[in-house]
């Protein structure tokens, strides 16, 4: 699927508003001579393509969003805070990623009150199943961004057992895709 193409079901009915956003560390950074750096001089992360272009769309709509972490990512996380793309978010959250989600729930939930924005209103941009359970076990909406093509199928597949089995409306998980011009061109269509 090309990447500004979305699935039907994302543009067939019109889609709820989205009014915050939380992303994933792990799943913006890109991989560099160092992890999630261009380069040693210049100290700014490698983001994954299209990240940068999804920011600008959701600077431009004045959408407040957050950025998670495990502890796991502490160096990346404090690196990260350093820089000037830590300006690009209202809330930085690192999580204790040992393994139960209660961490991950509860840093969600911290989330949402911090940048401000009702759960209903809020799209989670997860980067793993475990972040897309999680987040749909607290009734966000969530986008599974899957970087490798050839696991979009099964992450779509995850997903909808997932969604039969969570506590949530049916449609909380709205899409496995590809990248996140993906997320960008569906962001365009909803996020005010």
């Amino acid at each position: 699927m090309p990447a500004h193409v979305l699935p039907d079901h994302l543009v067939s009915i019109p889609p709820a508003p989205v009014r915050g956003v939380i992303l994933m560390l792990d799943g913006l950074l890109g991989q560099g001579p160092r992890y999630g750096y261009e380069g040693e001089d210049d100290g700014e992360p490698l983001l994954m393509p299209g990240v940068s272009s999804l920011l600008d769309l959701l600077d431009k709509r004045h959408i407040p969003r957050a950025i998670l972490a495990s502890d796991a990512q502490g160096a990346a996380f404090d690196a990260l805070s350093g820089s000037a793309l830590a300006d690009r978010f209202d809330c930085m959250k690192c999580y204790d990623g040992s393994g139960t989600l209660g961490g991950f729930d509860k840093a969600l939930c911290d989330a949402i009150t911090r940048i401000g924005v009702v759960p209903e209103l809020c799209l989670v941009i997860a980067s793993a199943e475990e972040e897309a359970r999680a987040a749909m076990s607290v009734g966000l909406r969530v986008i599974w961004v899957n970087n490798h093509q050839s696991r979009v199928k099964s992450a779509e597949l995850s997903i909808a057992d997932a969604s039969e089995s969570a506590p949530t409306r049916s449609n909380d998980v709205l899409a496995a895709l590809p990248d996140h011009a993906s997320v960008r061109a569906y962001l365009t269509l909803c996020a005010r």
